[in-house]
């Protein structure tokens, strides 16, 4: 057989191998894990981990917490990218992208102070978004999560003042930035 006809069969094979390789993936992000090697999604990895993967924790104020897969020498932004970004209250600028992952690690986005103009449904925010209320520490957020599971809901913000650690003072500080209404912000 001349080398011409075997160049031409090899080719055919290889990139029918290669054709119904990339016709099997669901989706884009199986697609571009496959040719970038970037990421691997927990499904996908399993509990045998490859060599040179590490598992990370992502949580905060991201719109994707978890655990994640990816190859070593990643960074935090890569991170962020694969929990799918930052949510708008999140604190961006306390945030260094650059920072290499490590294995094993947690990694938390924290959540900005409230500004002008902004305020939150204190009867359905977490603790974490109860402290970007200026003011409000954990211990306060956890004291206010607990008043409200105990009587249900907050009726008017100045039942605030009822909770321990909450007197006249810090309510005043509070008050611009809260609202007991049915929408979240």
């Amino acid at each position: 057989m001349p080398i011409n006809k075997k160049k031409h069969i090899i080719y055919f094979f290889l990139f029918g191998f290669m054709g119904s390789l990339l016709y099997g993936f669901k989706n884009n992000e199986n697609l571009r894990d496959f040719l970038d090697f970037q990421v691997i999604s927990p499904e996908r990895a399993g509990t045998s981990r490859s060599p040179g993967l590490i598992k990370v924790s992502l949580k905060g104020c991201v719109r994707s917490p978890g655990e994640y897969y990816l190859v070593r020498g990643r960074r935090l932004k890569d991170l962020i990218e694969r929990g799918k970004g930052i949510l708008p209250y999140g604190d961006k600028e306390r945030i260094d992208g650059s920072l290499f992952l490590t294995d094993g690690s947690e990694y938390y986005v924290p959540y900005r102070k409230l500004r002008d103009g902004e305020r939150l449904n204190i009867n359905r925010a977490t603790e974490d978004e109860l402290r970007m209320i200026p003011g409000v520490t954990k211990k306060i957020a956890r004291q206010i999560v607990t008043y409200r599971t105990r009587y249900e809901r907050f009726d008017e913000p100045e039942e605030l003042k009822e909770v321990d650690g909450i007197g006249e003072r810090k309510f005043f500080e509070m008050r611009k930035f809260i609202r007991t209404g049915e929408e979240q912000w």
